[in-house]
């Protein structure tokens, strides 16, 4: 069976394998869509760290959110005689595809972060934490915030500012989750709610944010959420820019990573809070299902949930501490 070794294996596609492991060990190829973020850098890491503490190969490729290269990342997985493939997919309309791949060479493949499914509409196995209830958390977490601020109740001059991955269904969970509750806990209405449709970079929900504030200037206070604390950022960024305080705004992420350097500042901003997870656990608990069930025939679960947890600025150290 062929074994793969760390260099340059195809154009635009960079592969980083562990250290020498025995002939017959498993071997676990993970395909990740965007390596240069830190979230699934992280997550990565974490991987390859289980991978060599179980005496397993490991390869990953960095599919630059090119949903093109995380298919051919895929055949390559399949092509070097892996015995099982992880994938964050960068687009969820690839699923179909990339599972019958998997099925038709008969590797076994768990999704992580974002779920897929197959031409039968049949779920792969998921590691992640659930999106709906990151999604309430984030929500309650601003309705909590909401009332420690002592705002008054929510008027025209409040709005819901949503940094939206639109096509991205674990995403919109998030959103959609978040706005319910705060429609629910504030007693705010559709017409309260700003939608702007953004990919996940900060840099790209700082510009569409930008441009809402200019159509919106009778707004005052801001309630911000979004797919992750890049979008928070980026919102809250764009805010500061058109000239608004931390007084002025609640943002609430989720994943932990980039709040966590948000919250060391000496002065508080509008990035409040966020839903921490570790996705180095992500990447960890996906090698090892998939090693249990090549090892030991152990079934891969369904669905395995990781919980999130909520910080704060005031708890910075005792969450952030490695950061």
């Amino acid at each position: 069976m062929k074994r793969y070794v760390s260099g340059l294996l195809c154009a635009g596609a960079v592969f980083a394998a562990s250290a020498a492991v025995p002939a017959e060990a498993p071997h676990i190829f993970y395909v990740v869509k965007d390596g240069n973020d830190m979230w699934f850098l992280n997550e990565v890491a974490g991987a390859k760290a289980e991978a060599e503490k179980l005496g397993a190969g490991f390869t990953s490729q960095n599919v630059e959110l090119n949903a093109n290269l995380a298919i051919t990342g895929v055949d390559n997985a399949i092509a070097g005689g892996a015995d099982g493939i992880v994938i964050v997919v960068p687009e969820q309309q690839i699923g179909p595809a990339v599972m019958k791949k998997a099925v038709d060479a008969g590797i076994p493949i768990i999704a992580v972060d974002d779920g897929i499914v197959g031409e039968d509409g049949k779920p792969a196995p998921f590691v992640g934490f659930s999106s709906v209830d990151a999604g309430k958390q984030v929500g309650n977490a601003i309705a909590d915030i909401y009332g420690e601020l002592g705002w008054a109740k929510p008027g025209p001059e409040t709005a819901i500012l949503t940094a939206e991955a639109q096509t991205v269904s674990v995403c919109m969970d998030r959103t959609d989750n978040a706005i319910a509750v705060l429609k629910d806990r504030l007693g705010m209405t559709e017409e309260q709610v700003i939608h702007l449709a953004v990919p996940g970079s900060q840099d790209n929900a700082m510009t569409t944010a930008a441009q809402a504030v200019v159509a919106y200037p009778a707004i005052k206070k801001w309630l911000i959420a979004a797919c992750n604390d890049n979008g928070v950022l980026g919102v809250v960024r764009a805010l500061e820019q058109a000239g608004y305080t931390a007084d002025d705004m609640i943002g609430v992420g989720v994943n932990g990573q980039i709040a966590c350097e948000e919250f060391k500042k000496p002065e508080g901003t509008g990035f409040r809070a966020s839903i921490y997870v570790d996705s180095a656990i992500h990447g960890a608990t996906a090698v090892r299902e998939l090693y249990d069930h090549v090892t030991k025939n152990q079934p891969i679960p369904d669905r395995t949930i990781i919980s999130g947890t909520l910080i704060t600025k005031t708890d910075n150290e005792k969450s952030c501490g490695k950061s």
